[in-house]
């Protein structure tokens, strides 16, 4: 997942590097651009014109602990406010926005298995959407993933790297909603997506993939039928 806004922060590491931190303050979120079925997403300023009224703080913290090298353990925060004192928005009570997740990666050599759960919750989101349409003031997500760096079946290995791998995702952005407003049963979804990455040096990474969508009815979002669709990325 990718994330950019405008900030500074620190980083460091402690018992002999077992232990790396990052602490950032940053742009808030706009939430003016939050929806039912993207969330916060829309409210990312990216780095461009971000408004900066409100500002957020984000840290992260990583264990690898040297007697279990193939494990590594970690965690993020960010809290922040996202209504940006926007007079335009028929909003009177700020618009708080905390994030939590926990992440655990294990590392087998060629043989790679992560896993992540997440949750978002949104303050004031009465204020947001409509009662047909309601942004979400809890929104809940996990995922795990599998890969496996094929250049390892090679009799020599390369200066370069393949990898193939999947992931499976859930996520909510309606997973609570304020007051008497219904839920988006099409927020609820779930993809399963497969793909390789190759990596001609090992910063950067070319990656192709295949995803399979379905909303909490079985369906593709966006689709109006009910078999299961793919789409590329």
């Amino acid at each position: 997942t990718t994330w950019q806004e405008n900030g500074l922060g620190i980083a460091g590491d402690a018992m002999d590097s077992q232990f790396t931190y990052r602490v950032y303050i940053v742009n808030g979120l706009d939430a003016a651009d939050f929806t039912a079925s993207s969330g916060i997403r829309d409210g990312r300023g990216a780095g461009r014109s971000a408004p900066a009224d409100d500002w957020a703080l984000v840290s992260r913290g990583e264990f690898k602990p040297k007697d279990l090298s193939w494990l590594k353990l970690g965690a993020s925060a960010y809290y922040g406010e996202a209504d940006q004192d926007d007079d335009n928005l028929a909003i009177r009570k700020s618009v708080d926005v905390s994030m939590g997740t926990a992440d655990v990666q294990l590392d087998f050599g060629d043989a790679e298995l992560m896993g992540e759960i997440m949750e978002i919750r949104i303050s004031n989101a009465d204020q947001l959407g409509t009662d047909t349409a309601p942004v979400g003031r809890r929104i809940t997500g996990s995922m795990v993933q599998a890969s496996y760096h094929l250049t390892g079946l090679l009799p020599e290995r390369p200066t370069w790297d393949v990898a193939s791998f999947i992931r499976y995702e859930r996520f909510d952005t309606n997973a609570d909603v304020p007051g008497m407003a219904s839920r988006n049963g099409t927020a609820k979804r779930q993809v399963t997506t497969v793909g390789l990455a190759w990596y001609p040096i090992p910063e950067f990474a070319v990656k192709g993939d295949l995803g399979f969508w379905k909303d909490n009815a079985g369906r593709d979002p966006g689709v109006d039928h009910d078999q299961d669709v793919t789409r590329v990325n």
